[in-house]
């Protein structure tokens, strides 16, 4: 034993330290030992788990591939035929308004040119046909309608309602 107090502090801190230092490296000894032994059984497992989850990637993409086969894309490729057909169809009706335009002027002019009416007549005529290609749909809707009314009404079977637009 140290005779001093100073030697005496110094000796008491060289085996504390010692202590510690023992300690430590026995706690690093079981860590690192259970760390060896974790990656020893853990990394086998995460191989093992990684190849079964490739292998069920493969067999999902297969089944994927199989099923895509058996789709019906009928009533997509009907789609975008109807596409095609809606074009060609807007195309004509964009024509005919054109031809009626067209046509409804130089009945104008004939009209003035001939004078076979009276003034107001002629102009409300022109004006009628003028508007006409915006009411001709809701005038049939609503003939369709009063038909649709009348013949459930006279044969006894259930109303249906006609669709009227957007309600």
């Amino acid at each position: 034993m140290p005779d001093t107090e100073a030697d005496r502090q110094k000796y008491h801190y060289n085996t504390i330290f010692e202590k510690v230092t023992e300690y430590t490296t026995s706690r690093e000894t079981n860590v690192r030992k259970d760390v060896s032994n974790i990656i020893i059984n853990v990394v086998p497992i995460v191989n093992d788990l990684t190849n079964d989850i490739k292998t069920e990637n493969v067999l999902i993409e297969n089944k994927i591939i199989q099923n895509e086969s058996k789709i019906n894309k009928s009533s997509t490729s009907k789609f975008h035929h109807q596409i095609d057909i809606l074009k060609e169809i807007k195309h004509q009706n964009y024509i005919l308004f054109i031809i009626f335009y067209v046509l409804v002027c130089i009945l104008g002019v004939v009209m003035f040119y001939y004078e076979s009416f009276n003034m107001l007549l002629q102009i409300i005529i022109f004006h009628v046909l003028l508007v006409f290609p915006f009411i001709i749909y809701y005038l049939e809707l609503l003939i369709y309608s009063a038909f649709k009314y009348t013949y459930a009404y006279t044969y006894g079977i259930p109303y249906e309602k006609v669709y009227f637009g957007e309600y």
